[in-house]
């Protein structure tokens, strides 16, 4: 009785004579759990192209944060706390913010502030601040997973958020 490991491994033989014919040539891989497979394309390929849109992505996220803090000013990230705690419902003013968040922790901030006034927001894309005191438009990826953007206009003084 021929065993189980040959027969396989004589049908990945006749499989890769088979594709060499047709110009391909087939790379016997190896994944994670230690199995192998026939592959056309160089092992590890895969996971070299999943890292290098991974590390696109992480420059893409660091490049707009960076622009979005640029934008913005001191007295705009206190404005933008202010909305936060008054979305939350508390009695603040702006000059009971001493220390403000800035960056990501800021965008979770407003991200929060604008779901609690009944309006989707997974993930701030873009903040702009308007030339009326207190006022900013935001831009947002509405579900996780989505690419849906909506804009809002948010009153960062009274913390009141209202789709444009």
């Amino acid at each position: 009785m021929i065993s189980f490991k040959l027969c396989s491994l004589v049908i990945s033989f006749i499989f890769i004579v088979i594709i060499s014919a047709y110009g391909k040539t087939m790379n016997q891989c190896k994944d994670q759990d230690g199995k192998y497979f026939l592959s056309v394309k160089p092992c590890g390929q895969d996971e070299k192209q999943k890292q290098i849109e991974a590390d696109r992505q992480k420059h893409i996220e660091a490049d707009r944060q960076t622009q979005i803090e640029a934008e913005l000013s001191q007295q705009n990230y206190k404005e933008l706390n202010l909305f936060s705690l008054r979305s939350m419902g508390m009695d603040a003013v702006i000059s009971d913010i001493k220390e403000t968040q800035t960056g990501g922790n800021a965008e979770q901030m407003i991200q929060t502030g604008i779901n609690l006034n009944g309006h989707l927001c997974a993930k701030v894309i873009k903040i702009k601040p308007l030339k009326i005191n207190g006022g900013y438009e935001v831009t947002c990826i509405a579900m996780r997973g989505g690419n849906a953007e909506k804009t809002y206009m948010l009153d960062a003084l009274k913390g009141v958020a209202s789709e444009l």
